[in-house]
Protein backbone atom coordinates (compact mmCIF):
# COMPACT_ATOMS: atom_id res chain seq x y z
CA UNK A 1 0.00 0.00 0.00
CA UNK A 2 1.32 3.43 -0.94
CA UNK A 3 1.90 5.72 2.07
CA UNK A 4 3.05 9.32 2.08
CA UNK A 5 3.80 11.88 4.83
CA UNK A 6 2.34 15.28 3.95
CA UNK A 7 2.52 18.62 5.81
CA UNK A 8 -0.70 20.52 5.14
CA UNK A 9 -1.60 24.11 5.96
CA UNK A 10 -4.82 24.82 7.85
CA UNK A 11 -7.91 24.48 5.67
CA UNK A 12 -11.70 24.32 5.74
CA UNK A 13 -13.72 21.36 4.54
CA UNK A 14 -17.39 20.58 3.97
CA UNK A 15 -18.90 17.14 4.28
CA UNK A 16 -20.75 14.66 6.43
CA UNK A 17 -19.97 13.30 9.87
CA UNK A 18 -19.98 9.62 10.73
CA UNK A 19 -19.56 8.53 14.32
CA UNK A 20 -17.59 5.31 14.67
CA UNK A 21 -14.91 3.32 12.92
CA UNK A 22 -15.61 0.49 10.54
CA UNK A 23 -14.49 -2.00 13.21
CA UNK A 24 -16.61 -0.36 15.91
CA UNK A 25 -19.61 -0.19 13.64
CA UNK A 26 -19.22 -3.90 12.84
CA UNK A 27 -19.13 -4.78 16.56
CA UNK A 28 -21.89 -2.35 17.55
CA UNK A 29 -19.56 -0.05 19.54
CA UNK A 30 -19.32 3.49 18.16
CA UNK A 31 -17.25 6.33 19.62
CA UNK A 32 -14.89 7.80 16.99
CA UNK A 33 -15.97 10.64 14.71
CA UNK A 34 -15.03 10.48 11.03
CA UNK A 35 -15.43 13.47 8.76
CA UNK A 36 -15.96 12.55 5.12
CA UNK A 37 -15.15 15.90 3.58
CA UNK A 38 -13.86 17.83 0.64
CA UNK A 39 -11.61 20.86 0.98
CA UNK A 40 -13.52 24.07 0.33
CA UNK A 41 -13.00 27.82 0.09
CA UNK A 42 -14.18 30.41 2.59
CA UNK A 43 -17.71 31.50 1.75
CA UNK A 44 -18.68 28.36 -0.21
CA UNK A 45 -22.27 27.31 0.38
CA UNK A 46 -22.74 24.34 2.70
CA UNK A 47 -25.19 21.81 1.23
CA UNK A 48 -28.08 20.67 3.42
CA UNK A 49 -27.14 17.78 5.70
CA UNK A 50 -23.44 18.68 5.62
CA UNK A 51 -21.27 20.84 7.83
CA UNK A 52 -18.08 22.87 7.64
CA UNK A 53 -15.04 22.09 9.77
CA UNK A 54 -11.76 23.97 10.13
CA UNK A 55 -8.71 21.73 10.18
CA UNK A 56 -5.46 23.04 11.75
CA UNK A 57 -2.07 22.80 10.07
CA UNK A 58 -0.77 19.29 10.76
CA UNK A 59 1.42 16.55 9.37
CA UNK A 60 -0.68 13.80 7.77
CA UNK A 61 -0.06 10.31 6.51
CA UNK A 62 -1.97 9.42 3.39
CA UNK A 63 -2.66 5.77 2.63
CA UNK A 64 -4.13 4.68 -0.65
CA UNK A 65 -6.93 2.15 -0.24
CA UNK A 66 -7.22 -0.32 -3.09
CA UNK A 67 -10.72 -0.71 -4.46
CA UNK A 68 -12.56 -3.84 -3.31
CA UNK A 69 -9.99 -4.56 -0.56
CA UNK A 70 -10.94 -4.88 3.13
CA UNK A 71 -11.09 -1.33 4.59
CA UNK A 72 -10.28 -2.65 8.09
CA UNK A 73 -7.01 -4.02 6.73
CA UNK A 74 -6.17 -0.66 5.16
CA UNK A 75 -6.76 1.20 8.45
CA UNK A 76 -4.82 -1.39 10.45
CA UNK A 77 -1.88 -1.30 8.03
CA UNK A 78 -1.84 2.52 7.98
CA UNK A 79 -1.94 2.85 11.80
CA UNK A 80 0.76 0.20 12.19
CA UNK A 81 2.99 2.05 9.69
CA UNK A 82 2.45 5.36 11.55
CA UNK A 83 3.63 3.77 14.81
CA UNK A 84 6.60 2.03 13.13
CA UNK A 85 7.77 5.38 11.72
CA UNK A 86 7.68 6.96 15.20
CA UNK A 87 4.70 9.24 14.56
CA UNK A 88 1.87 9.76 17.05
CA UNK A 89 -1.79 10.27 16.24
CA UNK A 90 -3.34 13.69 16.83
CA UNK A 91 -6.26 12.77 19.10
CA UNK A 92 -8.61 15.73 18.61
CA UNK A 93 -12.30 15.91 17.88
CA UNK A 94 -13.40 18.90 15.86
CA UNK A 95 -16.59 20.32 17.33
CA UNK A 96 -17.94 22.83 14.88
Amino acid sequence: MEKKVVRKNAFSAVGVVWRGTFQQAASGEIRTVLHLCMETSEGDKIPEGMRRIDIPALTYVTCKHERWKNINGTYTDCYRWIEEQGYALHEAEYRQ
